[in-house]
């Protein structure tokens, strides 16, 4: 299990620059966010499916050194979300969230009471992310349908979860726009739909599976930086499809 690292020219083009170590023990892994960027852009965050743990690695001039390696609450680490010293991850095989504290020096430590199931019946969960605000954390259930809303507080606790039906099938991946808009990709429905998050939690729809005709299995999602753009990564039909918000 390792994470490769690329150098980027100016016009764009990548050169493999090497492969460091996580520490842990891959696996298979189906979901978005396995792999993510502190804020500071200074550490990266690293779940091991196979030895159901997280590992921190510091990025350095000269590639990444591993920090710490800290186990995750539960089996089957398969996303992890960041805000500010706050971590939470979402274990698929158990199925639950658990969330730690980001310290200084890089090593996670648990948040005692932090643990919350997912959805009854949970399955196939994919991603775990925060939204910009902080005040809300989301998990993608591709199996189920579902997708579950947590209220976090100034104590990084969290409370929920708060369970809606998504507009398509298979949710899967999905980011946030600048004005904290939810827009999630449906890798059944061959589809994106956007929500709002409404003060209970509860998902609020804005447009309902918006179909990416002729394609297969949008499972990952991104947003551009401007907001102006959501972008989905079609695995069943090696292509992208561009989406204007």
């Amino acid at each position: 299990n390792a994470v490769a690292t690329f150098a980027r020219a100016a016009d764009g083009h990548l050169t493999a620059a090497g492969m460091f170590p996580t520490g842990g023990t891959g696996g298979t892994l189906g979901s978005q966010g396995a792999l993510v960027l502190g804020e500071n852009g200074r550490r990266l965050f690293a779940v091991n499916a196979g030895s159901n743990d997280i590992s921190v690695l510091e990025i350095r001039p000269q590639g990444l050194k591993l920090l710490s390696k800290t186990a995750s609450g539960g089996a089957d680490p398969a996303s992890v979300a960041v805000h500010g010293n706050l971590l939470y991850v979402l274990n698929a095989g158990s199925p639950n969230i658990t969330g730690f504290t980001i310290g200084s020096n890089g090593t996670l430590a648990p948040l005692a009471g932090s643990t919350r199931p997912l959805s009854a019946g949970a399955q196939t969960p994919r991603e775990v992310a925060f939204s910009p605000d902080g005040k809300w954390l989301v998990v993608t259930e591709q199996g189920s349908n579902k997708i579950d809303t947590y209220a976090v507080a100034s104590t990084g606790l969290v409370s929920g979860p708060t369970t809606s039906n998504s507009s398509g099938a298979g949710p899967y991946g999905f980011a946030f726009d600048k004005r904290n808009h939810l827009i999630v990709s449906e890798a059944a429905a061959v589809a994106a739909s956007s929500y709002t998050i409404m003060p209970n939690g509860v998902l609020s729809t804005i447009s309902a599976s918006v179909v990416a005709t002729g394609q297969a299995a949008p499972c990952w999602l991104v947003i551009s930086e401007n907001g102006r753009f959501a972008y989905t990564a079609n695995a069943g039909s090696n292509t992208l499809t561009g989406y204007s918000i």
